[in-house]
């Protein structure tokens, strides 16, 4: 099964998610060597076992592009995803925001 959506309605995704989560609920993309989770069960249970399911994207690839993933906020396993979130927090706070609108 495709991943990709058909682009009838590009700006709903709704009727695409469902499809999916009636023929494909979990589908490895060959292409990006990623996962894609459809169903509120099976997010819930990637999103809270990370030792099992890590969302680290490139791996070991030793690629200038593999590298980007490997050290992103948003594919870091725990503790780094806690640290690096931290971090973006302390600087996106609405006090910080304001300030930077100012200039």
């Amino acid at each position: 099964m495709d991943f990709a959506p058909a682009y009838e309605h590009p700006l709903d995704p709704f009727p695409h998610y469902e499809r999916m989560r009636q023929a494909a609920p979990v589908l490895h993309d060959e292409v990006s060597g990623s996962c894609h989770v459809f169903r509120y069960d099976d997010v819930q249970r990637v999103l809270s076992e990370d030792a099992r399911f890590s969302p680290r994207m490139g791996g070991h690839d030793p690629s200038e592009s593999g590298q980007l993933f490997a050290s992103s906020l948003i594919t870091a396993d725990p503790p780094r995803h806690r640290q690096l979130r931290s971090l973006v927090t302390q600087a996106f706070t609405p006090k910080a925001v304001d300030a930077s609108s100012m200039d």
